[in-house]
C-alpha cells in the first residue's frame, strides 16, 4: 500500500513498522513522516471497483484532524492513488450498502487543542470519485483542559440494525453527557478526579439514523434528543 502512497523511494521501515521516510508532496508535511492507522476495503467509487481507503496520520495539521484518508484502486497486483482526502480520517467508520451497490460511509472524526476535543459524525460518500459528506452531529468534550465547568458531549457507542423494518440497516448513536461545574474547593476537573471527587454518572441519549439507500437521516423519534445535545453545543460557543 504504501508504495502508492509514499513518493518514489520513501518507504522505511521504523521501530518494524511500514511508514513513508518523509511526508508525500501532494500532503501539508511534517516532521515524523506517514503512518496507516486503518484500512477499508470496499468499492467505493462504482460498483466493479476493487478499492481499499487508508486512513493516515501525520502528515497534515491538527486542525485537519492529523492526518487525512487516501483511496487506492487494484492494479493488477499493485495498487494506484486516485483520491486524497486530507481531514477526512477515516478510522473510525461504518460502512453501508447503497441502491447503487457502493459503499458510503458513516465516519467519528476529531481533533484537540489546549485540551479541548471537538468532533463530527458524517456522512461520506465517494462515488464517481466526488467526495460528498453530511454533517450528521457535532460533539464536544473539554474534560483534558481542567476545566471550572465541565462539559462532555461523546458518543461513545454506535450500533447498526434495521430501526424502522424497512430491510436496510440503520445507524443508532449513543451519546454521553456530562454538564456539571466543579466544586469551589477544587481548581479544575482533573484535579477533582484526581482527588476521588465522584460526579454524577452521565446522561445518555440515543439518536437514531434512518438509512434510505442513499443517506442517513435523523429518525423523527430521535428529534427532540437532537435538539438537547445542540442546544447544549450553543451553551459552550458562548463561553
Amino acid at each position: 500500500l504504501l508504495s502508492a502512497i509514499c513518493d518514489p523511494e520513501q518507504v522505511a521501515m521504523r521501530d518494524g513498522v511500514p511508514v513513508c521516510k518523509t511526508c508525500p508532496s501532494y500532503t501539508s508535511g511534517g516532521q515524523e513522516g506517514l503512518h496507516i492507522t486503518n484500512t477499508i476495503s470496499s468499492n467505493f467509487t462504482s460498483q466493479s471497483a476493487a478499492e481499499i481507503l487508508v486512513d493516515i496520520t501525520g502528515c497534515e495539521p491538527a486542525t485537519a484532524s492529523g492526518g487525512g484518508s487516501v483511496l487506492l484502486e487494484a492494479d493488477g497486483d499493485k495498487w494506484t492513488r486516485i483520491l486524497y482526502l486530507p481531514g477526512f480520517r477515516s478510522n473510525e467508520c461504518v460502512r453501508f450498502r447503497t441502491l447503487l451497490q457502493t459503499a458510503s460511509l458513516a465516519c467519528n472524526m476529531s481533533s484537540i487543542d489546549q485540551g479541548i476535543q471537538r468532533g463530527k459524525l458524517e456522512m461520506w460518500s465517494l462515488r464517481a470519485g466526488k467526495p460528498v459528506h453530511q454533517k450528521l452531529l457535532e460533539w464536544f468534550d473539554n474534560s483534558r483542559s481542567n476545566p471550572r465547568h465541565l462539559t462532555s458531549i461523546f458518543p461513545h457507542r454506535f450500533m447498526k440494525a434495521d430501526f424502522n423494518s424497512d430491510g436496510r440497516v440503520d445507524l443508532q448513536v449513543s451519546v454521553r453527557i456530562l454538564n456539571e461545574t466543579v466544586p469551589d474547593k477544587y481548581p479544575g476537573f482533573v484535579d477533582a478526579l484526581t482527588a476521588g471527587h465522584h460526579f454524577n454518572e452521565p446522561e445518555s441519549l440515543r439518536l437514531v439514523y434512518l438509512f434510505d439507500g442513499s443517506t442517513l437521516l435523523l429518525s423523527p423519534n430521535s428529534a427532540d434528543n437532537k435538539a438537547s445535545i445542540d442546544a447544549l453545543l450553543e451553551q459552550t460557543q458562548k463561553h
